[in-house]
């Protein structure tokens, strides 16, 4: 068994065995070769073998966890979903994200608070459907609501404000089209970015008021994210 810093990642060791006849190169964290008193010319034990291989597929998925942060901001579920494309093992997932909440790089508080904070901003949704993403991102329920609270607070603008905002820039692709038209398809995308029927009936109610096809705005263009029918 040969042992040698990782050139290419700082605070990883490579060590090189020879398993079955054949050699084979492990790469683990320098806590790894502590735990395990791993040293050049040591010979290892079947039980021994199979420990320092797990070892060295926890410290895969950390990497991996690692470099999917670096990118953006991801809860712990999101994480624990794209590892299992990598890895069978749960434990050693499990494992793996354990060490990055230990050491404060998981934190479903903060991604919660974040994501609020940014789907409110800049995306034209409701309170309760960014709640809803958040759940869905595996965000407990708890933490999600508390999330979206603090953002609504802090953006200081309510649903039906937010509404009308959205309501406002897709009418004017909505143009060209008669007022029924025009409402059935705001009240479509408007109910899809999860506001309530009151705050969407509230909105469409003063918006369409006086509404002149082919006013000011007017192109034509009806595009959208999302399918209006």
């Amino acid at each position: 068994m040969s042992v040698a810093e990782d050139p290419r990642v700082k605070g990883r060791v490579r060590v090189r065995c020879q398993a079955h006849g054949e050699s084979v190169t492990l790469v683990i964290g320098a806590s790894g070769v502590r735990a395990f008193n791993v040293r050049t010319g040591m010979t290892l034990d079947t039980v021994g073998w199979a420990a320092l291989s797990r070892e060295a597929r926890v410290v895969h998925a950390q990497d991996a966890a690692l470099r999917m942060l670096s990118t953006s901001r991801r809860s712990r579920r999101d994480l624990e979903l794209r590892l299992r494309r990598r890895e069978t093992d749960q434990s050693v997932i499990a494992d793996a994200l354990g060490r990055l909440d230990s050491i404060g790089l998981l934190n479903d508080d903060e991604f919660a608070r974040a994501e609020a904070a940014a789907q409110l901003r800049n995306a034209s949704r409701s309170s309760g459907a960014v709640t809803r993403r958040l759940r869905q991102r595996g965000i407990a329920a708890d933490i999600a609501e508390a999330a979206v609270a603090s953002a609504v607070d802090s953006e200081g603008v309510n649903d039906l404000e937010r509404c009308e905002a959205a309501a406002e820039k897709r009418l004017r692709q909505l143009r060209s089209f008669d007022k029924g038209t025009a409402h059935r398809r705001l009240f479509g995308f408007l109910m899809r970015r999860g506001f309530s029927s009151d705050v969407i009936v509230a909105t469409t109610r003063r918006l369409l008021d006086g509404w002149v096809q082919g006013g000011a705005g007017a192109d034509g263009d009806d595009t959208d994210a999302e399918t209006d029918d």
